[in-house]
């Protein structure tokens, strides 16, 4: 019955890990520029890690949609 807004709330919960995502790649670039490769690899492994959940959360879904 609640179908929809178990889909919705899937949804929502991907777009803001999608964005979290490529906030993290943008900060490691920017740490990569300066130099501090410390930093950069903190943010990489941040951002692999919200990956995985995006995978896990895809996978859980049936979403295909992302390649």
């Amino acid at each position: 019955m609640f179908a929809w807004l178990r889909r919705r709330r899937h949804a929502a919960h991907r777009r803001r890990l999608e964005l979290q995502h490529r906030r993290l790649l943008q900060e490691a670039r920017d740490w990569q520029r300066r130099g501090d490769i410390r930093g950069f690899a903190e943010r990489v492994a941040a951002a692999d890690a919200v990956e995985r959940e995006l995978a896990r959360l895809e996978a859980a879904t049936g979403d295909a949609r992302r390649a």
